[in-house]
């Protein structure tokens, strides 16, 4: 048995991973998407603290962004449905994906300053909704 462990280089790219790909349709079913800042051969970068920018389009909106350090100010809650910014924290961002009540297909893309985006693509399938009222 051996254990390797190897120093990082420069951030180079973003990775995307949605805890679901699939979502129901309902208004209220959520992903959480991982952002990982890795280097060119895809370690994760634990220094990176990078400014990230997303944007949403298709049949979801953004309810919330987070990174994990206790001292960070910024909002966790976006002014935009379908815009966020976020810094890394260790490395990692994360932000909260929810369904519209249309089904349909949720495009996000993340940028940040000199590295290379990434984009995910969650489905969002058609459900039978409960009564409710307006």
């Amino acid at each position: 048995m051996t254990d390797r462990r190897e120093t990082t280089g420069a951030a180079a790219k973003l990775v995307l991973r949605a805890s679901q790909s699939r979502l129901v349709a309902d208004g209220q079913d959520v992903s959480s998407v991982t952002i990982e800042v890795q280097d060119a051969q895809g370690r994760m970068v634990p220094t990176a603290g990078n400014k990230l920018s997303f944007k949403l389009s298709g049949a979801g909106k953004i309810i919330g962004v987070g990174n994990g350090d206790p001292g960070c100010h910024e909002a966790d809650k976006p002014d935009s449905p379908d815009a966020a910014t976020r810094s890394a924290f260790n490395g990692l961002c994360l932000v909260i994906v929810q369904a519209s009540k249309k089904a349909g297909t949720i495009e996000m893309e993340a940028t940040a300053d000199g590295l290379e985006s990434a984009k995910i693509v969650i489905q969002s399938n058609e459900v039978k909704l409960r009564p409710a009222v307006a």
